[in-house]
């Protein structure tokens, strides 16, 4: 695939899985085994694993959107630099933990980049970087 190709399959996981909450979409530019080499506390490994990371986070932020500020690519890699915003008006559930936390009503906007590589138009493996310190800010977890 060309990297053109690659660059607007990342720009559909995040408008149509993220944004607009459609993580069966998400089979389409993710592959099966994909690695994601930063996954949340308690993820399952694979797309199916992200896929419910997804809906968790939509459940806790019904309004989640991610911004794509930047996007550029070479070859079968891609990186988008943009920002997640949402208000918390569901419960934040903490995996691995078996906890939740109650909704706080609080918006949240964080800075979020990701290095993506593809093969044959789908995502294999996947880096994230978010500032969870501001996260944690955001939703008073910490001071």
């Amino acid at each position: 695939m060309s990297t053109e190709a690659n660059k607007e399959a990342l720009r559909r996981i995040i408008e149509d899985g993220y944004n607009a909450g459609n993580t069966d979409a998400v089979n389409q530019y993710v592959a099966d085994g994909m690695i994601d080499h930063n996954p949340q506390v308690g993820q399952e490994p694979g797309r199916e694993g992200w896929k419910k990371t997804i809906d968790q986070a939509r459940r806790a932020f019904p309004d989640l959107y991610i911004s794509l500020d930047t996007v550029i690519g070479e070859d079968d890699w891609v990186m988008m630099r943009g920002r997640i915003c949402g208000t918390n008006t569901g419960e934040l559930e903490i995996p691995g933990m078996d906890q939740s936390l109650p909704p706080t009503g609080k918006k949240m906007e964080v800075l979020n980049m990701a290095l993506a590589r593809f093969e044959n138009g789908k995502m294999v493996e996947r880096w994230l970087l978010r500032d969870e310190r501001q996260f944690a800010e955001q939703m008073g977890l910490m001071g």
